[in-house]
Parts: structure tokens; sequence; C-alpha cells
């Protein structure tokens, strides 16, 4: 008689997310704000012209690209006599900000191995994704795909650990990867 030999399950690799809630939050909410702006971009009849096909595909790839640099407060130079409002400063200060974290966020390839708890959505991405990797297809559309594709399970991985996974907001994602595979198609 051989003993049966017990295999436990492989477990999921785990992401090393922020353990601070409050940091949670805050990177939650970055990544809500950065897919609304790119839903936004996609909303614009310019960007849509048929003279631009990849400007969202571009976009995207830019606004997840590292900045090589410290982000730069614009909010000091802003102002009376300034080339630019105090409110414009402080947007574009936010938006460096952003891509400094975004980006290394998305430049990690541990969050391909993650399974999403919504399935169905990621498996979309990944059947954007397979088209993209067409070789006439621009290089942006996978760079952006894979972009999109990480931010999403980043955004539920935090979902997760904050404990609202249920009320996890799904139509932006869904949107731009929507107005991605137009442009593709």
């Amino acid at each position: 008689m051989s003993p049966e030999i017990i295999q436990f399950p492989d477990q999921p690799p785990s992401l090393d997310t922020p353990e601070n809630l409050r940091e949670c939050l805050d990177l939650a909410h970055m990544i809500g704000e950065q897919i609304g702006r790119w839903g936004a971009r996609a909303r614009v009849s310019t960007m849509r012209s048929r003279g631009f096909p990849y400007n969202l595909a571009k976009a995207i790839t830019e606004d997840c690209q590292p900045l090589g640099r410290e982000p730069i407060d614009y909010t000091a130079q802003a102002g009376f006599g300034g080339t630019m409002t105090r409110e414009d400063a402080h947007l574009r200060t936010e938006a460096e900000q952003r891509q400094a974290i975004l980006s290394e966020w998305v430049a990690r390839d541990e969050l391909d191995q993650i399974s999403a708890h919504n399935q169905a959505l990621v498996e979309h991405l990944d059947t954007i994704a397979s088209f993209a990797r067409n070789p006439y297809a621009p290089k942006e559309f996978s760079t952006a795909i894979q972009s999109v594709r990480r931010l999403f399970i980043l955004r539920e991985q935090l979902a997760l650990k904050i404990g609202n996974v249920s009320t996890l907001e799904t139509s932006d994602f869904l949107y731009v990867a929507m107005k991605l595979y137009e442009d593709l198609s």
C-alpha cells in the first residue's frame, strides 16, 4: 500500500500593496482618476478623428512611461507673471505625481500572474491583446492594453485588501478597452 500524497494547490502570487489603508485608498483613487482621464480623452472628438486613430493607445503608453526624474511642483511657478494659472499648475503637478507612481506599478510583471476576481473583464482585455499581437498592429496597442490590464488587477487587489471588491467600478476600464479595440479594428 502506498501512502497517498496530498498536494496542496499553489498559492496565487501575492502582491505587495501598501499596508496602510490610507495609502491603499489613495492608490485606488489615483488609478480610478487615470482611467477616467483616458475615458474622457477617448470621448473627445478630435482624439477620435480618422486622421489620428492611435491617439488613445499613444496617450496610455506615454502616461505609463516613467518620468525619469522627480515630479516637478509647478505651483511655485504659477500665479502672477507665470505662464500658467494656479489651477493648471496644480493639475500638471498632480499628473506628474500620478505618472511617477503608476508607471512603477505598470512595470511590474507579477501583476500578469495574479488571477482576477472579475475574470470576465480580464478575459476581454486578453482577447483584445491577442488582436494587438497582429504584426501590423502598432506596438502602442499591446502596451496600452497591458497597462490597462495591470492597472485593473492592481485596482482589484486594492479593493480586496480594503474589503470593498463588490463596489469596484469596472465601467471605465471596459470603456477604455472598447475604445482601444475600436481603434485597433
